[in-house]
């Protein structure tokens, strides 16, 4: 995981180029990522609900986090 290459990005979105997980992380760079939120509404509760993503506790960081 720590080989993986993920594209760094200016403060625009812009695509600056690309650089190895540990490398941006340590420098703080900018990069992509993903979040899946999913919304829900009950018609027979008529409540709406959000469902989001709990890391796992493999991850080196936040493990256990609600994302």
């Amino acid at each position: 995981m720590e080989s993986e290459r993920l594209a760094i990005l200016n403060e625009n979105g812009e695509r600056l180029g690309v650089a190895r997980r540990s490398e941006v992380h340590k420098k703080g760079y900018w990069h992509e990522t993903f979040h899946c939120w999913l919304a829900y509404y009950d018609v027979i509760k008529l409540d709406s609900f959000i469902y989001f993503q709990l890391r796992s506790r493999e991850k080196r960081i936040f493990q256990v986090f609600w994302i």
